[in-house]
């Protein structure tokens, strides 16, 4: 779902063999472009369309791509930004302000914010292993109001799922990170739930 236009034909597909992000028409699912990329492990789509983001496995790297067909960088990379060792898991929040990317190797999440295309924070509390991450949008007018994101980050290795709540940062910021532990170990879970097949 992340990895596809919500209004548009294209869709995003990191080849870790080639070391490339494909771009295929999402309708007839035909390759329309290839573009090189130092080890992409994780693709994530702006919710605006405007960019495209892999994480760099190899390369310890977040690449930002544009994706918007009336700008000039259109499926060019745009920059490439350093983050933690071993980057996997890539997830742009609902508002287009941070990408999370998810670095297992060092048990850490780093979040870029997109208005100057730096880590502006490195999460390393409670994550173990992180795997997989979401994000929300900014609850304004809506949820508890509180003008926040949150953020779920599954722990491979740690059994549990860590909630990020956005800032505002400073001394009135209520920005904080708690962990909430699986009822179960992960390789427990039922198919439906852990992405095995029924008939594994």
């Amino acid at each position: 779902f992340t990895a596809r236009q919500q209004i548009g034909n294209f869709l995003y597909d990191v080849d870790t063999e080639a070391r490339a992000l494909q771009v295929l028409n999402s309708n007839t699912f035909q390759l329309i472009d290839t573009l090189e990329l130092p080890d992409p492990a994780g693709v994530a789509v702006a919710a605006n369309n405007r960019y495209v983001f892999t994480s760099n496995r190899g390369d310890d790297s977040m690449s930002v791509i544009g994706a918007d067909a009336f700008f000039p960088d259109f499926h060019q990379e745009i920059a490439r930004i350093k983050v933690g060792r071993g980057p996997h898991a890539i997830a742009c929040q609902m508002n287009s302000e941070d990408v999370l990317v998810a670095n297992d190797l060092d048990n850490t999440v780093s979040i870029v914010e997109l208005g100057t295309l730096t880590v502006r924070k490195t999460l390393n509390a409670l994550t173990d292993a992180p795997r997989d991450i979401v994000a929300t949008p900014r609850q304004s007018g809506f949820g508890w109001n509180a003008g926040v994101y949150f953020a779920y980050i599954a722990n491979f290795t740690g059994n549990s799922v860590v909630v990020y709540e956005s800032g505002p940062d400073g001394p009135q910021g209520i920005e904080y990170v708690v962990a909430l532990a699986a009822p179960f170990p992960y390789r427990d879970l039922p198919w439906y739930l852990s992405g095995r097949l029924a008939d594994e």
